[in-house]
């Protein structure tokens, strides 16, 4: 299955597979983890299918976000707020991190890092080789991501990129600012604690106005105090009661102006009175694009899998139809023809490697 509008040989699919298991066992419990997840997978590889696929998976032990916020306050300690997995759950996982080698579809982990961090990494270094990234997921941490070449998908509606993402009423800000907005908005769902009382709308505003959460802390103070308000409301007040509808629409904008400021002031006082909780909130909400993960193009393509031994796993896990389903023909894991060494050279991120070719693909 395909993401819509996309070419296969120019799309790769990261499925955030920790995402999709958590909120399967959270939603069905421990009973629905194997099937569903697996039945999502299997969908996804039928019919037209993109041509460089991967999963991204957590860290098993705790990440560089738990070892930053350990010792803290309870309310500061990155997901202490999550009750602790039964031990079946991480052998469930197991079995579906074997399914997918068996598809010999590459996992990008790295101990001590999350999937997003991952992701993040991958998707920079995708670009490399021009590929558009599709992230299969409906975690709004990764709408940082998005750009021109970056989308989320959730497997079933269109496509979400910058101008989806802004536009969200939860989160109205641009990709870039996805991490500063959740560090002042907060994120209760990994228990990053944000600045009190300043929610997705206060912090857009505040956002809009300085561009970034680092420029809020540092900015001065403009404040609007209660005698300009009371002035302007005076104002128009009697600019209603003359009946001269262009000076009322002066005084009224003149009049929101100075709220919107009084109000902006108000957040902005807030927010660098709680400067400790929002830099620690900024550090855990930022993806870290330097994860050192293993990135080799050629490992990304489809196929390669051996037939008798993924039909035997599903049918070892009771899925007979699975089983029944897998290609008769054993796929090669190959490049498209435009990726191959005599067609036009492909800009490579610069520092990686520069006396990389194909003849030599890069492993990161």
């Amino acid at each position: 299955m395909m993401p819509p509008g996309l070419p296969p040989e120019r799309t790769f699919v990261i499925i955030d597979i920790s995402w999709w298991m958590s909120q399967i066992y959270y939603v069905g419990g421990l009973e629905s983890l194997l099937a569903t997840t697996i039945g999502r997978l299997a969908n996804l590889l039928r019919g037209d299918v993109p041509w460089f696929l991967a999963v991204a998976a957590d860290s098993v032990g705790p990440t560089w976000r738990h070892e930053l916020t350990e010792g803290m306050q309870k309310d500061w300690q990155y997901k202490g707020n999550r009750e602790a997995r039964p031990a079946e759950y991480q052998h469930v996982c197991n079995r579906i991190f074997e399914v997918i080698r068996l598809h010999r579809i590459p996992i990008l982990y790295c101990e001590g890092y999350e999937a997003d961090d991952c992701i993040a990494a991958a998707v920079d270094r995708a670009r490399a080789f021009d590929l558009t990234t599709v992230i299969l997921t409906a975690d709004k941490d990764l709408g940082a991501l998005c750009d021109e070449k970056t989308f989320l998908w959730d497997g079933k509606s269109e496509l979400r990129g910058p101008a989806e993402i802004e536009a969200s009423k939860k989160h109205p800000v641009p990709p870039r600012l996805m991490p500063d907005l959740l560090a002042i908005a907060s994120d209760r769902g990994d228990n990053i604690p944000g600045v009190p009382d300043l929610g997705p709308i206060k912090a857009a505003a505040i956002l809009r106005a300085y561009g970034s959460l680092r420029n809020a802390l540092d900015a001065t103070l403009e404040h609007v105090g209660d005698t300009a308000i009371k002035a302007a409301e005076k104002l128009r007040a009697q600019c209603k009661k003359s009946g001269d509808a262009e000076k009322l629409a002066t005084a009224t904008t003149n009049l929101e102006i100075l709220r919107e400021k009084r109000d902006l002031a108000k957040w902005l006082a807030q927010l660098q009175e709680h400067r400790a909780a929002a830099e620690l909130s900024l550090q855990l909400t930022t993806l870290d694009r330097n994860c050192p993960i293993t990135f080799d193009i050629n490992e990304l393509a489809i196929g390669g899998y051996d037939v008798d031994k993924l039909r035997k796993a599903y049918r070892g896990l009771g899925f007979s139809n699975l089983a029944n389903e897998v290609a008769a023909a054993t796929f090669p894991k190959t490049l498209p023809d435009w990726m191959l060494p005599d067609s036009d050279p492909i800009e490579f991120v610069p520092g990686a490697n520069d006396d990389w070719s194909f003849d030599q693909a890069p492993t990161f």
